[in-house]
């Protein structure tokens, strides 16, 4: 069966749609007596493979259900926005120079974002059409909370290994980056961003990223 490299916007709408990790450092302990443990926020109820579970039956349900190609677009735009931080995608796809910006910049890159991983993730669906998606039973963990659910993925005659990579927000568990064979979306983002940034500016940036929200490839 041959194996097909899946552009890393096809993973983002395949299986929807969360690399610096952040450490914390423990207080040190007076020589008499122990600092108190900080408190640890409450993990989510449900598990990262849950996650990617129910959100993979979720999908599959939509592409059963909708006959319109309209609706099922529209479904499928709907669940994605709902399971992507495009925060910490933007934090860590440009640092500083998202952070630095003002919470007005920082939406509308978000906005953005979202248009064009929706887009992107919308235009690969069509009703009634079968994708097979086997989830690996073992989850990676890793520092700050992260983990990653590897899945197995088959339209037809291709596969493609498509992995998620997840982070606690406010009690539950949110994508930050997919990765189809070993090609990370984030990686790819902050790859492009920094270097339209270095030579456009910000600016030249937000106009980038309105065009291709808008399916305008130019």
């Amino acid at each position: 069966m041959p194996t097909a490299r899946f552009a890393p916007r096809w993973s983002l709408l395949f299986a929807l749609a969360a690399l610096p990790s952040v450490a914390t450092n423990a207080a040190a302990a007076e020589p008499t007596a122990a600092a108190p443990a900080a408190a640890e926020p409450a993990a989510p109820a449900e598990s990262p493979r849950a996650v990617i579970q129910r959100l993979t039956r979720e999908l599959e349900t939509l592409v059963a259900k909708e006959k319109a190609l309209p609706a099922l677009h529209a479904a499928i735009a709907k669940v994605v926005s709902g399971q992507i931080d495009y925060d910490e995608m933007g934090r860590r796809a440009l640092g500083e120079t998202y952070t630095g910006q003002s919470d007005a910049e920082r939406a509308t890159f978000r906005e953005l974002l979202a248009k064009m991983v929706e887009r992107s993730y919308v235009d690969r669906f069509e009703p009634g059409r079968k994708v097979d998606v086997r989830i690996a039973e073992k989850v990676r963990t890793g520092k700050g909370g992260r983990a990653q659910v590897k899945t197995v993925v088959r339209v037809g005659k291709t596969r493609a290994d498509v992995a998620y990579s997840l982070h606690p927000v406010q009690g539950k568990w949110m994508i930050y980056d997919i990765v189809v064979d070993e090609a990370s979306q984030l990686s790819g983002y902050r790859t492009s961003f920094r270097k339209i940034v270095k030579s456009e500016g910000w600016k030249g940036l937000i106009a980038r990223m309105r065009k291709s929200a808008a399916g305008d490839a130019k």
